[in-house]
């Protein structure tokens, strides 16, 4: 989040029924917990969701002449989940990540591009590439029950973020604020805004260690094989096949280099150059195994490629 360019803020943990109703998050009385002997109705009972003290903190910046920065915090929310015994509080801790972008931080002589939902959901797309999550969490535009239940956001730049699993996970959600609050707030620019479930992230992200693999002792060795094929074969599907010709303990990939239609190439069809690198993890590759493996390349193409012709 601050590669992002986001500022990190730290909230108190106590709310209240004013603040939750100000932002249109009002709390959830069934599953509240709250504390016997407030000092003040403002902090008397735990958070559910960060959403309220991080408006908290923008309106407070925006009254202050502060209107473009971009705001993240990781805290717990609190609910209360079984009845208490003496044994166990019967509360739910859960660890959340939220962040809102106001304004423009990038607002310059040179950039006037404004920031959008696109925006923020860009930070979260790479945020979920880097964790190695990002083709299994699903973007959904608000349903009529959704924007019951984020009334703060606006019905039609909505979305619910989820994840996959052995079943669809909902971890949050990203949207702008409501127009009506942010007339009622005063403000006078969009402001865009998510929260996620952290635990649920965090449980998802695969554990992996980093295992030593020996350099190769041997040196590679590199050939260019060239052919004409017809102009719907895409490369990939010529790399495919390269691929699958070669012997899988040799193949260390392929790359094209010259692509070319036109004067002296037939109608239809274009021409392409690839070079391959082979290598043997346990000997010095020799030219009869080198001329042999080309050979192979050669003749799976020219069988297994409708309209391919070698060069």
């Amino acid at each position: 989040m601050l590669s992002y360019g986001f500022d990190e803020i730290i909230t108190g943990s106590l709310v209240g029924k004013n603040l939750c109703n100000t932002y249109n998050q009002p709390l959830d009385d069934t599953v509240a917990i709250r504390v016997k002997n407030p000092h003040s109705e403002d902090f008397s009972t735990l958070r559910q969701n960060l959403y309220p003290s991080m408006m908290e903190v923008v309106k407070n910046n925006f009254d202050n002449g502060q209107k473009n920065f971009r705001l993240y915090e990781i805290g717990k929310t609190y609910i209360q989940k079984t009845e208490p015994t003496e044994d166990e509080s019967g509360a739910l801790e859960t660890r959340k990540l939220i962040g809102c972008i106001f304004g423009n931080i990038n607002n310059s002589l040179i950039v006037k591009k404004q920031d959008d939902f696109y925006t923020l959901k860009g930070v979260l797309e790479s945020l979920f590439d880097k964790l190695g999550l990002s083709k299994r969490i699903i973007y959904a535009a608000f349903t009529d029950n959704d924007s019951k239940n984020y009334e703060f956001i606006h019905p039609a730049q909505g979305a619910t973020i989820s994840i996959l699993g052995k079943n669809k996970e909902t971890i949050g959600f990203i949207g702008k604020l409501h127009p009506s609050l942010s007339d009622k707030l005063k403000f006078n620019q969009a402001l865009y805004i998510f929260e996620i479930n952290l635990e649920e992230v965090i449980s998802a992200v695969n554990q992996t260690v980093v295992k030593y693999k020996k350099l190769p002792v041997y040196g590679a060795v590199q050939r260019d094989i060239a052919f004409s094929a017809p102009k719907e074969i895409t490369v990939d599907e010529l790399y495919k096949a390269i691929k699958k010709s070669a012997d899988k303990n040799l193949f260390k990939g392929a790359k094209i280099f010259d692509i070319y239609e036109g004067e002296n190439i037939e109608k239809g069809k274009k021409s392409l150059a690839f070079r391959i690198t082979l290598q043997d993890d346990t000997k010095t590759l020799t030219d009869d195994v080198i001329q042999a493996e080309m050979a192979k390349i050669r003749a799976n193409l020219e069988k297994n490629i409708v309209g391919l012709a070698l060069r």
